[in-house]
Parts: structure tokens; sequence; C-alpha cells
């Protein structure tokens, strides 16, 4: 989808929240143009408090989740290079859109390890 696009998508889900006490975007900005894009919009406006969140969570936690998830075999040497790999490049490009949010505004990291409500709970007392 084209970042214009979202973008006005996004816009006009916010614009329907003004007088919420908040809102909550999960997985976007995904890079530093979109995350440029939405902070235009929301800085905005003066009375906007805004913050990022970062979900940690170990990266061995996460191959072994994906291991599970998919009935692997944890002997599967290949599989685990391919999604430690991916995981790599999924950290370069995470620390690339935290470094420049960290330029923007408050960013904030949250343990990701635990159940979602766990999760959820760490998340909001954060924020």
């Amino acid at each position: 989808m084209p970042a214009q696009l979202l973008q006005e998508m996004l816009e006009n889900a916010i614009n329907k929240c003004v007088e919420k006490k908040g809102i909550l975007i999960v997985g976007y900005p995904r890079s530093p143009h979109h995350a440029e894009l939405l902070l235009d919009f929301l800085l905005s406006n003066p009375k906007n408090s805004i913050k990022a969140c970062f979900l940690f969570m170990p990266k061995e936690i996460i191959i072994s989740r994906l291991n599970s998830s998919h009935h692997l075999e944890d002997s599967d040497e290949e599989m685990d290079s391919r999604l430690m790999e991916r995981l790599n490049n999924s950290e370069r490009e995470v620390n690339e859109l935290k470094t420049y949010l960290e330029s923007r505004i408050e960013v904030i990291t949250v343990d990701g390890v635990g159940t979602i409500a766990e999760v959820l709970t760490r998340v909001l007392a954060a924020i």
C-alpha cells in the first residue's frame, strides 16, 4: 500500500478519535519515512502527547516460539539460520526506526515476554 494512502487512512481514523483519551497504533510506523509522515500529522496538534513503545523479546525465545508454532524440529539448523537472518534484518530496521523516533519523541521499551495480557498490562503502564 502506498505510504500516502496509508497515511490518509490513519489520519481519518485518528480524527474520528479526537474526543478519546488516546489511541494506540500497533505495528506502525515500520520505517522512518512512515514515522515522519505520522509524526508531522500528530505533532501539528500541540495537545497531542506522543510516545513510541517497542517490545523487546530475546531472539532465542522468538525462534523457539516460531519453531513450536510451525511444528519444526529444533535440530533444523538451516531453518534456524534463516530465521536468525530474518530476525537480524528486522532488528536493523527496528533500530533505524527507533533511532529516528528517539530524535523526535519519547521512546519506551517494554518486555515483550509473557502472555498477551501481561505484555498489554506492561505497555499500558508504560504509556
